[in-house]
């Protein structure tokens, strides 16, 4: 499976998709075993839905922890990260001269 480019922003549908593989793996491995399941497990279900999403562990760990955030205020929502706007810098570049020439037009 080809990965995904690296420091792209997901937004918050992908969040989303990512979030219900890790449940939908986490559920099945439940399913198919009934013992206590140990830190490690856990890591394992996250490599597994890293690479079937095509994203880091790294990124589906902090998905992860996004969800549980959320999830403690009772509505299961995803932020998208706000992409930053240059402002323009609206004023005019004077030197001395040409500041003085508007001064004297201005009188």
């Amino acid at each position: 499976m080809t990965s995904l480019k690296p420091g792209k922003v997901y937004n918050s549908q992908s969040h989303e998709i990512i979030h219900n593989v890790y449940k939908f793996m986490e559920k099945e491995a439940y399913a198919s075993k009934s013992q206590v399941f140990e830190k490690s497990h856990f890591q394992n279900i996250q490599d597994r839905t890293a690479q079937a999403t095509g994203v880091s562990r790294k990124t589906v760990k902090s998905i992860l922890d996004e969800a549980d955030t959320s999830t403690s205020t009772g509505l299961l929502t995803f932020s998208t990260p706000k992409k930053k706007k240059i402002k323009k810098e609206h004023r005019l570049a004077l030197d001395d001269f040409d500041y003085q020439v508007i001064r004297q037009k201005n009188l």
